[in-house]
């Protein structure tokens, strides 16, 4: 009897055994979906690269109601983080879109962990991107749209200033002036805005707005374009002003900055 009962046990035993198993693999499978949270420690560092790019993809497929064109696309899984330091894993670009569709103002993806891998859409080459400097060129390769293409192709608010920026040195710099500002970014000589520093404010439509993140200023600018209704074609209008030749991406742009064709001037 004693006997049977030890076997009876060992039986349950083994039962619970392979319930566990298959409630561990379970666990696994989910744990790789879409966006789930990343428990291990994932290192990732917050990239304007990065969300530079997320802009671009949200006008690529129409996200915010904008419309553009790809240069790369990003090779997955990536491990990407919110800016609350909650890291998740993405494994494919409908993930990575589905997560865009439900950013806000309170949490949205401004970390990647590096290194990664993009694929060119233009002839299929393979670039692994080791850090935030690979990523900001590969970025301006392909032309995203910028801070310092926002500013000069026309805002639908102003700067209060002071307020300061970072370079590509990584200097931070104070901006005192409108007149300032555009000699930073016409200028150039490698000393054009990376990124603001955070917290700044606008004025628009009579109101002081503070601007606490990239994510809210990209936002802000993409409003523009859509308040004005221009379609973010590329056919460059320019206007002589008292800080030197501005270029807009376009007429509508331009009149939308308070500029006419009376104002043109040739860009060259």
């Amino acid at each position: 009897m004693k006997k049977k009962i030890l076997l009876k046990k060992i039986a349950i035993k083994r039962i619970n055994l392979v319930f566990l198993f298959f409630f561990l693999l379970m666990s696994v499978l989910v744990s790789c979906t879409d966006g789930d949270t990343i428990e291990q420690e994932v290192v990732t560092t917050k990239s304007i690269g990065l969300r530079t790019t997320l802009n671009k993809i949200k006008g690529d497929h129409g996200i915010d109601g904008r419309v553009a064109t790809s240069c790369f696309d990003f090779v997955y899984p990536l491990n990407l983080s919110y800016n609350n330091s909650t890291v998740v894993l993405v494994n494919s670009e409908a993930g990575l879109l589905s997560l865009l569709e439900n950013e806000h103002n309170s949490l949205y993806i401004d970390g990647i962990s590096f290194p990664f891998q993009i694929i060119s859409t233009g002839d299929g080459t393979t670039m692994t991107v080791s850090n935030e400097a690979d990523f900001q060129n590969i970025v301006e390769a392909c032309d995203f749209p910028t801070f310092n293409d926002y500013i000069t192709d026309g805002t639908c608010y102003n700067f209060i200033y002071p307020f300061s920026v970072k370079n590509h040195n990584n200097q931070t710099v104070t901006i005192t002036s409108n007149t300032m500002l555009n000699d930073m970014i016409v200028t150039n000589n490698g000393n054009f805005i990376l990124d603001m520093v955070y917290p700044f404010s606008v004025a628009k439509n009579g109101q002081n707005i503070p601007v606490e993140d990239a994510y809210q200023f990209f936002e802000i600018n993409d409003d523009c374009v859509v308040a004005c209704n221009c379609d973010p074609i590329d056919a460059p209008v320019c206007v002589q002003t008292t800080t030197g030749i501005l270029q807009f991406q376009n007429e509508c742009i331009a009149n939308c900055a308070g500029f006419y064709t009376a104002d043109f001037v040739n860009c060259n």
